[in-house]
C-alpha cells in the first residue's frame, strides 16, 4: 500500500487470516515423579516431621528449558505447586498406581499450553555449567521405546528410594557449624492440586494425580530438539522453593530462596535411539547454584539486601537467615529428582519398514535334498535297546539298594529287587520299550505264511523266543564284558568329537595338511545328514579352519554347504555374511544378515552384524547423502535392538544361574566388544578393527582393547607391533596373565629369529625369540598354573625341546597331559624322555599317545626309533612301526634322517638307504647327501656315493660337513687309483 494513500479500515478478523496459523507437530509431556532426600531444614524444628499443608508457607517449582545461541530460550515449561509430605504407605501405593498413566492431551489439573512459556529460536545448545558437569555422570538414564517398560522401571525406582540412600548424610546445625545427622524418612511427593482446590491454597493436595504438563511443539521447536539430540545437547532443569501466594505478605521475604535454588543438565542424546519416545531420568542430583551468582540486583549488579520487616511483624522461623553450611544440604543429603519426558512422536523416527533385499539366501544357495534316513536293521536296534535297558536296570538296582536295609542273602536281595521292578511298573515299561523291536524282527526275520496252523504257530513262538534270548545274551555279554574298574581313566572320543580333537592337535603343532585331512574325515564319517544341528556345525568348524590358514575359497564353499543343509542356521548365515562383507561384497552380505535376523530376532549377534553392515554402507563413498543418512538411522536402530537383546540374554543367564553373583546385576560387555571378539575368532581382522574403533570412541583406550589390538597384529603376523602393544600392557600391569600368554605365542611363532629386547634395567640384549617366549610362558605359569591351556603348554614344551632343555620340556608336556590328555601331549612326553635317553619311559609315553591317536605317523616313527635304540632283539617291531608310519604319510625330514642313521649304525644298509632316500625326497640337505653317500660306500656303490659327496660339498654351509665330504671324496679317489 502506498504511504500517501489514506489508511483503509481492515475488517475484523482479517489480521488473523493474514497471519499464518501456528501448527503443532508434536507434544512433549513432562512428569515429575518425586524428589527424595530433602534437607532437614525444611522439616518442623520441634517434631522433625513435614509441616501440615495448611501450615506450610512454601511450595516448590520445577522448570525445564532448552537454551539456544546467546542465551535465547528455545523451549521452556514450568511445573508449580509441589509440596512436602511424609512418604506413607498409602501415598506410596497411590503414587505406584498413577506413575504409568498415559499423559492426556490437556490435563485439567495443570496449566494448559497457553500458560506454558515457549519460544522458537534456531541456535546451538548451551553447554552445561562446570558445577553440574561432575554430576552428569552419576545420573541414571533409562530409555525405553514403550511406556510400559518405563512405567515398570519408574515404579521399581520409587520403591528403592522410599528410604533415603545410605550414602546421604543430612546435617543438623550446632552453633555456627553444621554437623552430619541421620537422613529424614521423608521426601517430596510431587503432586498437583485437585480441580476443586485450584482456587484455594489451603486445601491439602492429595497424590491422586501426578504432576504432568504438556507442551505443544511447533515444527521449528521440533527441529531444534532434533538438532539438540544429534549434537548431544541438554535440557537444563531448575528447582526452586517459593512462598505460597496465599501466605505472602509485604513484610515476608524468603532470604534463603536463592540458597535452595538448584540446577543441572540432562543429556538429550538418549533420544537419539530411533523410535524412543519416553525417557525416565532417575535420581538426577540437585546441584545448588552458588548464592553469589544468583542473589544480585539486576539493575545495579550488587547483592540485594533483605527487606526489613515492620515493627510488630512476626516472621516465621523458616524465613530467617540460616547459618552457613560446611556442606550444602542438597549435597550432604544426596537430594535428587526423578522426572520423565515423553513425546507423542519419537524425535528420531524409524526410516520405515526394515529394508529387505530382493533375493533370499535360497536364491543364491539352493537347499540340498536330504538323503534317505538310514534306519538300522531290527537285530541291531534290538541290541541297542537291550543295552540301554541293562544300564537302566543297573541304575535302578543301585538306587534301590541304597534306599533299603541290607538283606541277609543274595537270593533274598534278588527276590526283593524283582518285586520292586514288578510293583513299581518298571518291568512293564521295559517290556513295552522292546515291543516295537520284536515286531520289526518278526517282519524281517520270519516269513509270513497264510493259513498257519496251531502247531506251526507254537513252533514259531519257540523259534522267536530262542532267537530273542540269544540276542539278549549276546548283548548282555558285550555290554558287561568290561567292568567299570577295568575302564581306563579316560576314553578316546568317538565320531565327530574325535576327528575335531585330532584336527586341533595337528593345528597346534602347525601341521595344517594333516589338520585339514582330519576335518575332511569328520565330514565324511560324521553325523548323518538328517541331524541338522550337527552337520552344519561340522562344516562351520572346517570353514573356521580354512579362514585361519587364509584359504577363503574353501571357507566360502564350506559356509555354502552348511547353509544348503539348513537354510536358517544362524552361525552359518552370519559367518558367510561376514566373509562377504570382508571381501567387499556388501549387497550379498545383507541377504544373509537379514535372514539371520529373521531367524533369531531376540539374539544380539545377528542385529550386531546387521548394524555393522549399515555402518559400513553409511561410510561408503558411492552412496548419496540421503541413502547414507538412511543407513545411519538403520544402524542406530539395529544397535538398539542388539543392545536390548544383549540385556535380555544377560537377564536370562542370571535367572538360569541364580547362585552365581545373585546379588549383583548381570554384567555384559558392550556390543562392539562382543562383535569384535566374534569377528576376530573368524579372522576378519579389518572388521574387528572397525568394531574396536567404535569401542575406543565410546570408552577410550583400555587394557582389553589393547589386548585385542595385539591379537589382531599376531594373527596378521605383525609381530613387532604386537610386541610393542603387549609391552605397554605389561609396563602398567606386569602380572597380566593374558598379555604374558599372548606374548609367549608371538615369540613362539617367531621361532629362531634373533630379536632385541630392552630389560627392566634399561640394557638392550639380543637373543632368540624362543628364549623370550619361554620367559613369558614361564612367568604366566608361575602366576596361575590353572589358567594355562593345553595348547599353550604344548608350545612351551616345544620351545624347551628346541633349546635342548629336555627335562623342563618333559615337565611341561606332563602338565599338558593332565590339562589336555591327547596324543600330542603324550608324544611330547615321549620325545623328551627319548632325548634324555630314558627309552623305556619314552616307549610307554609313545604307546599312550598311540592309544589316543593312532593316525599320527610321527608317533609310529618315534616308536620305531625307540625300538631301534633297544636293539638287538627289537628289529621286527621297529620295522612294523616304521612301515605303519610310511603308510600314514610320514614325511618329516628330521625323523626320517634319524631313522636312517640308526639303521646305518646297526648295519641295516638297505633299510638305511630307504629311510635316507625318503628324507632326501622330503628335503634335500647337505647332511642327508653326506649320510646317503656313506651308506652307498658301505653298499659298495662308489659312483652313487661320489655323486652324493659332491653335492654335499657344493651345498654345505658348515665347514665340518664340507670337510667330511672332501675327505670321503679323497678316499674314493684313492680307491679308484688303487683299483
Amino acid at each position: 500500500m502506498d504511504a500517501n494513500e489514506p489508511n483503509q479500515e481492515v475488517p475484523d478478523g482479517a489480521a488473523a487470516e493474514e497471519e499464518e496459523e501456528e501448527v503443532f507437530v508434536n507434544k512433549m509431556h513432562v512428569e515429575v515423579v518425586k524428589v527424595k532426600n530433602i534437607p532437614s531444614q525444611w522439616l518442623h524444628p520441634d517434631s522433625g516431621e513435614p509441616p501440615h499443608y495448611a501450615d506450610s508457607i512454601f511450595e516448590f517449582e520445577f522448570q525445564l528449558e532448552l537454551e539456544g545461541k546467546e542465551g535465547s530460550t528455545i523451549l521452556q515449561c514450568t511445573l508449580p505447586k509441589g509440596r512436602v509430605c511424609t512418604m506413607t504407605e498409602d501415598i506410596e501405593k497411590q503414587l505406584e498406581s498413577n506413575t504409568g498413566q498415559e499423559p492426556e492431551a490437556e490435563p485439567s489439573e495443570i496449566p494448559g499450553p497457553s500458560q506454558v512459556t515457549t519460544r522458537v529460536s534456531k541456535g546451538s545448545i548451551v553447554k552445561p555449567s562446570a558445577a553440574s558437569e561432575s554430576f552428569r555422570q552419576q545420573q541414571t538414564t533409562v530409555g525405553t521405546q514403550s511406556d510400559k517398560a518405563t512405567e515398570q522401571s519408574t515404579v521399581q525406582e520409587r520403591d528403592n528410594s522410599a528410604t533415603p540412600s545410605k550414602s546421604s548424610v543430612p546435617t543438623t546445625t550446632v552453633g555456627n557449624k553444621s554437623q552430619p545427622d541421620e537422613p529424614p524418612a521423608t521426601c517430596v511427593a510431587w503432586c498437583s492440586l485437585p480441580n476443586e482446590a485450584m482456587s484455594s491454597d489451603e486445601a491439602p493436595p492429595t497424590p491422586s494425580n501426578l504432576h504432568i504438563t504438556t507442551v505443544n511443539l511447533t515444527s521449528e521447536q521440533q527441529a531444534s530438539l532434533q538438532s539438540a539430540v544429534e549434537g548431544s545437547g541438554s535440557f537444563q532443569y531448575t528447582f526452586r522453593r517459593l512462598i505460597k501466594p496465599s501466605k505472602a505478605t509485604p513484610e515476608w521475604e524468603d532470604v534463603n530462596e536463592a540458597r535452595y535454588k538448584a540446577t543441572s543438565h540432562v543429556n538429550l542424546a538418549c533420544f537419539g535411539e530411533p523410535g524412543t519416545t519416553t525417557i525416565t531420568f532417575t535420581d538426577t542430583p540437585l546441584v545448588p547454584i552458588p548464592v553469589e551468582e544468583d542473589k544480585t540486583d539486576d539493575k545495579k549488579g550488587k547483592k540485594a539486601a533483605p527487606k526489613k520487616p515492620a515493627k510488630g511483624t512476626q516472621i516465621p522461623a523458616f524465613l530467617l537467615t540460616e547459618d552457613e553450611w560446611d556442606i550444602h544440604p542438597y549435597e550432604a543429603n544426596g537430594a535428587a529428582i526423578t522426572f520423565k519426558i515423553t513425546f507423542d512422536t519419537a524425535l528420531v523416527c524409524l526410516p520405515g519398514e526394515r529394508p529387505r533385499p530382493d533375493i533370499l539366501p535360497s536364491d543364491i544357495i539352493p537347499q540340498r535334498v536330504k538323503p534317505t534316513k538310514h534306519v538300522p536293521n531290527a537285530p541291531k536296534l534290538y541290541s541297542a535297546e537291550v543295552k540301554e535297558i541293562i544300564y537302566a536296570i543297573v541304575a535302578d538296582y543301585r538306587k534301590y539298594s541304597d534306599s533299603v536295609p541290607k538283606v541277609q542273602t543274595v537270593e533274598e536281595g534278588r527276590k526283593a529287587f524283582l518285586h520292586y521292578l514288578g510293583s513299581s511298573g518298571r518291568s512293564f515299561a521295559y517290556k513295552q520299550k522292546l515291543k516295537h523291536c520284536v515286531v520289526r524282527i518278526v517282519k524281517e526275520k520270519f516269513a509270513k505264511k497264510p493259513g498257519v496252523t496251531k502247531l506251526e504257530m507254537e513252533k514259531f513262538y519257540n523259534e522267536l523266543y530262542v532267537y530273542l534270548l540269544d540276542q539278549m545274551h549276546f548283548s548282555m555279554n558285550a555290554t558287561l564284558a568290561r567292568t567299570e574298574l577295568d575302564a581306563p581313566p579316560y576314553a578316546p572320543e568317538e565320531g565327530t568329537d574325535k576327528w575335531l580333537r585330532l584336527a586341533l592337535e595337528a593345528e597346534v603343532v602347525q601341521e595344517y595338511e594333516m589338520a585339514e585331512r582330519y576335518h575332511q574325515e569328520r565330514l565324511v564319517h560324521g553325523p548323518v545328514a538328517d541331524e541338522t544341528e550337527e552337520v552344519p556345525l561340522a562344516w562351520i568348524d572346517y570353514a573356521k579352519f580354512c579362514l585361519r590358514v587364509r584359504d577363503t575359497v574353501k571357507a566360502e564353499q564350506a559356509f555354502k554347504e552348511a547353509i544348503s543343509i539348513d537354510i536358517s542356521h544362524v552361525p552359518s548365515l552370519l559367518g558367510y555374511g561376514l566373509l562377504l562383507l570382508s571381501t567387499d561384497r556388501p549387497k550379498e552380505a545383507e541377504v544373509f544378515f537379514q535372514a539371520a535376523v529373521d531367524s533369531a530376532l531376540t539374539s544380539p549377534l545377528p542385529w550386531a552384524c546387521l548394524c555393522l553392515y549399515f555402518e559400513k554402507m553409511a561410510l561408503s563413498t558411492g552412496e548419496t547423502p540421503e541413502i547414507a543418512n538412511n543407513h545411519k538411522k538403520w544402524a542406530k536402530y539395529s544397535r538398539v535392538q542388539a543392545v536390548r537383546a544383549l540385556a535380555g540374554a544377560a537377564v536370562t543367564r542370571a535367572e538360569e544361574e541364580p547362585d552365581v553373583e545373585a546379588e549383583a546385576p548381570p554384567l555384559t560387555e558392550s556390543l562392539d566388544m562382543m562383535l569384535a571378539r566374534y569377528t576376530l575368532e573368524l579372522h576378519f581382522e579389518k572388521l574387528t578393527a572397525h568394531c574396536l574403533e567404535s569401542e575406543k570412541q565410546a570408552r577410550g583406550g583400555t587394557t582389553e582393547l589393547q589386548h585385542l589390538d595385539a591379537m589382531i597384529q599376531h594373527q596378521t603376523k605383525g609381530y613387532e607391533e604386537a610386541r610393542r602393544i603387549l609391552r605397554e600392557i605389561l609396563e602398567k600391569d606386569p602380572n597380566n596373565h593374558k598379555a604374558l600368554t599372548l606374548l609367549g605365542d608371538v615369540y613362539a611363532d617367531m621361532g629362531g629369529v634373533e630379536v632385541a629386547e630392552v630389560g627392566r634395567d634399561g640394557v638392550e640384549r639380543v637373543c632368540l625369540a624362543a628364549v623370550l617366549g619361554e620367559e613369558a610362558y614361564d612367568k604366566a605359569l608361575r602366576l596361575d598354573e590353572s589358567k594355562m591351556e593345553g595348547t599353550v603348554l604344548i608350545r612351551l614344551g616345544n620351545i624347551y625341546c628346541s633349546l635342548g632343555r629336555y627335562q623342563e620340556a618333559c615337565d611341561a608336556f606332563m602338565l599338558g597331559a593332565k590339562t589336555w590328555p591327547c596324543g600330542t601331549t603324550w608324544m611330547g612326553v615321549g620325545v623328551a624322555y627319548y632325548r634324555l635317553g630314558n627309552f623305556a619311559d619314552a616307549e610307554q609315553a609313545f604307546n599312550e599317545s598311540n592309544l589316543l591317536n593312532n593316525l599320527n605317523p610321527k608317533t609310529w616313527a618315534y616308536i620305531a626309533l625307540t625300538c631301534l635304540k633297544q636293539c638287538p632283539g627289537r628289529e621286527e617291531e621297529a620295522d612294523q612301526a616304521f612301515h605303519q608310519g610310511l603308510q600314514l604319510g610320514l614325511a618329516d625330514h628330521a625323523i626320517l634322517m634319524e631313522i636312517g642313521v640308526e639303521h646305518l649304525r646297526l648295519s641295516r644298509l638297505k633299510l638305511a638307504q630307504a629311510a635316507l632316500l625318503k628324507a632326501k625326497a622330503a628335503r634335500a640337505t647337505p647332511t642327508v647327501h653326506l649320510l646317503l653317500g656313506l651308506t652307498y660306500v658301505q653298499l659298495r656303490k662308489p659312483d652313487e656315493a661320489k655323486e652324493e659327496f659332491i653335492i654335499a660339498r657344493d651345498t654345505a654351509t658348515e665347514e665340518g660337513e664340507r670337510a667330511k665330504a672332501i675327505e670321503e671324496l679323497g678316499v674314493l679317489a684313492t680307491l679308484d687309483a688303487t683299483a
